[in-house]
């Protein structure tokens, strides 16, 4: 089994968080593979050959998708604050100051972002786009076998 660096442990901490915030405080990512029809086999090629790099898609697909409803700038309110990136999350007042922002302001619109994902749909879709990312890594392991 291959080792997993602390910062990408961290990283699925983050990630893992956010999920709860989102779709229940017992989601994990794991979970939503499962959910989304990858068989244990699957589970486990993702947890041991490709982590840190289905962990990055994964925070490339959140940022992108809240992204489109507020800016950038915005936008990197909820990541900073989940710790998303780097598995370091931030306080409301520390990304506040930074930002010349109210910690009420932050929390607002960290919250805003949260119900991006609230709807049945986007839950769906969020699946089905993970899925897809945890299978396009595992395809490119068929690949390079033959």
């Amino acid at each position: 089994m291959a080792t997993v660096s602390d910062e990408t442990l961290r990283q699925l901490n983050a990630i893992n968080g956010w999920l709860g915030d989102v779709f229940g405080k017992d989601t994990r990512l794991s979970g939503l593979l499962n959910d989304a029809g990858l068989n244990e086999a699957e589970a486990e090629a993702i947890k041991t050959k490709h982590l840190a790099r289905f962990l990055q898609a994964v925070v490339n697909l959140i940022a992108a998708n809240t992204a489109n409803h507020d800016g950038e700038r915005r936008n990197s309110v909820m990541v900073r604050h989940y710790g998303l990136i780097d598995g370091n999350p931030e306080t409301l007042q520390s990304i506040g100051d930074s930002l010349e922002l109210s910690r009420e302001r932050i929390r607002q619109l960290v919250e805003k972002r949260i119900r991006l994902y609230s709807s049945a749909k986007r839950k769906e879709q969020f699946k089905a786009d993970v899925a897809a990312i945890a299978r396009e890594l595992l395809g490119n392991d068929d690949n390079e076998v033959g």
